[in-house]
């Protein structure tokens, strides 16, 4: 299957209006896109998270099929497990 990345809301709306059942979105593709620089951490976890929920309300990729990138910064983040 392939998936593509998205870092926004018009990226995301262009894999959905292709056809992309769905995306995967990355710490990486939101820093670059937002600040133009490498993900080391500049981004919170709630503008990332902010990012996502943006993401979700504007496609209609299918359920359970949205991949959000969480490395190891988040892993001991109870509140981004759910």
């Amino acid at each position: 299957m392939v998936v593509p990345g998205v870092f926004d809301v018009l990226s995301a709306k262009v894999a959905d209006a292709v056809g992309f059942p769905s995306a995967v979105l990355t710490g990486y593709g939101v820093s670059a896109a937002h600040l133009g620089e490498p993900d080391f951490g500049i981004l919170t976890q709630t503008q990332v998270l902010d990012v996502a929920r943006r993401v979700v309300a504007v496609t209609e990729f299918e359920a359970f099929n949205r991949f959000i990138g969480a490395d190891e910064r988040y892993a001991e983040d109870e509140r981004f497990k759910r």
